[in-house]
C-alpha cells in the first residue's frame, strides 16, 4: 500500500503552528508604524522545534493565507495591503533569516581539551548556546535588513531615506525586546524538547 504524501500527524503539527503563529502575530504593542508583535518569537520557536522542511511549508502557508485577505498578521489584517505597508520587508526578510538559521544550527562544534573531560563538557554546552543564539541574531537582523530596504523603496516610495535613516526606524527601536523574545523562544523550544523526550522515554519503557 502506498504512503499517504501528507499523513494526518504532520497535517495536525502544521495547522497547531500556523494557529501558534497566527495567535502571536495578533499580540502586538503599538509603536508607530510598526507594533512589536511575538511573530518573531513564535518563529524563532518553531524553527528549533521542526524540521527545515516543516517549518518552510508552514511559514509558506501562512504567507499565502495572510496574501489571500486572512487575517493572520498583526492586528488581525491580511491581504496584499499588508505586504505593501511597512511591515511588509519584515515577514518576507524570515525567510533569508530562516535559512541562515538552519545552515548554522546544521554546524557542529565541538570543544577539544584533551586531559579534562569536564571542561570539555562545559565548553561544547557554551559552545552550542552561543551557536544557537548567534542563529537566532541573525534570524532577527535579516529580518531588520529587508524590513528596512522594503521601509525605503517600497513603503516610502525611495524618497531620499537612507538605510540607516530606515534602520532607526525599522530595526534599533527593536533590538532590546526581540533580545527578549530570543531568550524566551530558547527557553520555551529547549522546555519542549526536553518534555518530549522524558515522555518518549517514559512510554518506551513502560511497553
Amino acid at each position: 500500500m502506498e504512503k499517504r504524501r501528507f499523513p494526518v500527524k504532520f497535517i495536525l503539527h502544521v495547522l497547531f503552528a500556523l494557529l501558534f503563529i497566527t495567535v502571536c502575530a495578533w499580540i502586538k504593542i503599538p509603536v508607530s508604524d510598526i507594533p512589536i508583535t511575538f511573530l518573531v518569537f513564535a518563529l524563532l520557536v518553531l524553527i528549533r522545534l521542526m524540521s527545515a522542511k516543516d517549518f518552510f511549508i508552514t511559514y509558506l502557508l501562512y504567507l499565502m493565507l495572510g496574501f489571500s485577505g486572512l487575517p493572520v498578521f498583526a492586528g488581525m489584517k491580511g491581504g496584499i495591503g499588508v505586504f505593501a505597508g511597512p511591515t511588509g520587508g519584515y515577514l518576507l526578510g524570515f525567510i533569508p533569516g530562516a535559512v541562515l538559521f538552519i545552515l548554522i544550527d546544521g554546524c557542529r562544534f565541538r570543544s577539544n581539551t584533551p586531559g579534562f573531560k569536564e571542561l570539555a563538557v562545559f565548553g561544547n554546552f557554551v559552545l552550542y548556546r552561543v551557536k544557537i543564539f548567534f542563529a537566532m541574531g541573525l534570524f532577527v537582523f535579516s529580518s531588520y535588513v529587508l524590513g528596512s530596504l522594503w521601509y525605503m523603496y517600497v513603503y516610502s516610495g525611495g524618497h531620499g531615506l537612507t538605510f540607516a535613516e530606515a534602520f532607526k526606524v525599522c530595526g534599533s527601536p527593536y533590538i532590546i525586546a526581540d533580545i527578549i523574545k530570543m531568550i524566551l523562544a530558547y527557553a520555551v523550544s529547549h522546555g519542549i524538547w526536553f518534555w518530549k523526550n522524558v515522555a518518549k522515554y517514559t512510554f518506551n519503557n513502560n511497553d
